[in-house]
């Protein structure tokens, strides 16, 4: 049960012909201008925090990311595939869009 406010009815700064929904609804007795209403803002977009410690966006906009089988039981792979592994390998495609999207806010 929300309590719709408009900017004319409240007597506040709001734009004309927007409407705004409290949180809660108002006390019996108290006038709307007593209340204390937020306007609903979008909430801050964040940045995946996980995507930030395995990505990096490149200057041209690239996605780089450490390649994988590089941690342990190395002594079963051979020098030069160890070799390979040490270079960062690039995102492509679809994927690469969705990293930008996650870190995006704090680019």
């Amino acid at each position: 049960m929300n309590a719709r406010v408009s900017g004319r009815t409240a007597g506040l700064a709001f734009p004309e012909g927007v409407e705004y929904t409290l949180p809660f609804p108002p006390l019996r007795g108290s006038s709307v201008e007593s209340l204390k209403v937020a306007c609903r803002v979008m909430p801050k977009q964040k940045t995946h925090k996980g995507m930030k410690k395995r990505y990096k966006v490149t200057a041209k906009g690239k996605v780089k990311h450490r390649k994988a089988f590089r941690g342990h039981l190395l002594s079963g792979k051979t020098s030069a595939r160890k070799r390979h592994l040490r270079q960062d390998a690039i995102v492509s495609g679809a994927v690469a869009k969705v990293v930008v999207q996650g870190l995006l806010p704090s680019m």
